[in-house]
């Protein structure tokens, strides 16, 4: 059964292109900020953004690289039997050079990026996955740890 919800937490990953990501207030201490952000999720089994410096959660993040985001399916937002995914993790700014491959692949998921890409103060950031919170349904809910993860 495992198996079964690590498999369908990737699938909806693969699915989707954005998540309502959370991080942690560097200007409200103790509280924490959400947005939406767009990303990838590549076969290293790692997610990807591709933010602007001055956002803030990119702000939060140089402060703290906790972080979770959560990417629900096709279904109702009310409907508490949605199937969602939060991941929990650490986000890591990649240079330019070390990350040019997906900024490519980040941009031909998301063509708007190109736009984006050409302004200086876009930088991709690697999200390290520490634990995984995958909902399929009523009585379908599990805690996948980093090791079944990656």
């Amino acid at each position: 059964m495992r198996k079964t919800a690590i498999k369908e937490a990737k699938d909806l990953c693969q699915k989707h292109k954005s998540a309502f990501l959370s991080t942690l207030s560097s200007n409200q201490k103790g509280f924490p900020f959400s947005s939406i952000a767009q990303y990838i999720f590549l076969d290293d089994n790692h997610f990807y953004f591709f933010i602007s410096d001055i956002a803030q959660h990119t702000k939060n993040l140089i402060k703290h690289s906790e972080l979770s985001f959560m990417i629900l399916d096709d279904g109702d937002v009310a409907d508490v039997e949605n199937a969602r995914v939060t991941i929990l993790g650490h986000a890591h700014k990649l240079s330019r050079d070390e990350s040019r491959a997906q900024i490519d692949q980040f941009i031909a998921t998301h063509e708007k990026a190109q736009q984006y890409a050409m302004l200086g103060d876009f930088n991709l950031w690697r999200v390290v996955v520490t634990r995984v919170r995958y909902v399929g349904g009523f009585g379908r809910a599990f805690w996948l740890e980093k090791g079944e993860w990656y």
